[in-house]
């Protein structure tokens, strides 16, 4: 992070508006905060969203880093934007309205969303050392030849750009995702 001279009264400002959004919005932060000159927030712990927050169509913050999890599950979130860049645990974004995984972490330990989720790019190559699909319709979103191969997923969201996996970030591109699948059994990882 660049450190940017900020009058005292401006950054005490900013700093009194970050604390009334988490309050407002109920979020729990268990451990530490600190507010980077951006505005942008890090944890030095775990952060989740009450039930009471299912109003929420787009996190109220930008998060950068967050040491522990991070749950936003169970929203009504139809974007990540605001995420953090990085998770040290989970980052748990199911049972939400997304349409796709845009904004993700650019790394988590592990990566939780749902089969209502068409479009499973990121927009970056993303390093989940687990990820998760939760079934939640019987009829899922996902691309088939993707939930065929769930057991790919770290690996394919590592190399998507590399393969180009997508063609205009919302449809799967056959011929890559294809041939990523075969290298990955040749012993990608």
């Amino acid at each position: 992070m660049n450190n940017i001279l900020v009058p005292a009264d401006d950054f005490l400002h900013q700093e009194d508006e970050i604390y009334t959004i988490i309050r407002n919005h109920w979020i729990i932060i268990l451990g530490y905060i600190t507010i980077n000159d951006d505005r942008t927030i890090d944890v030095d712990g775990s952060v989740r969203f009450p039930e009471s927050s299912s109003y929420l169509i787009e996190l109220p913050l930008q998060f950068n880093k967050v040491s522990g999890d991070f749950n936003c599950s169970g929203l009504n979130l139809m974007t990540l934007k605001g995420a953090p860049v990085e998770v040290g645990g989970i980052f748990d974004c199911s049972y939400n309205r997304l349409t796709s995984l845009e904004f993700a972490p650019i790394h988590a330990a592990g990566f939780i969303f749902d089969n209502n989720v068409a479009c499973l790019s990121t927009g970056n190559s993303n390093y989940f050392d687990n990820v998760s699909v939760i079934f939640r319709s019987s009829e899922p979103k996902i691309p088939e030849i993707i939930d065929d191969h769930q057991e790919m997923l770290a690996t394919i969201f590592k190399y998507q750009d590399f393969f180009q996996v997508w063609d205009n970030k919302d449809s799967v591109n056959i011929a890559g995702i294809h041939e990523l699948i075969q290298e990955i059994n040749e012993g990608l990882e």
